[in-house]
């Protein structure tokens, strides 16, 4: 799995809703 920026996790997360589930700004 690539490292992601919050950007691009912002990009992943709108096209993949599964990705919601990995989302680890909590």
């Amino acid at each position: 799995m690539e490292d992601l920026t919050q950007e691009e996790w912002a990009e992943q997360l709108a096209n993949d809703d599964n990705a919601v589930v990995l989302d680890v700004r909590t």
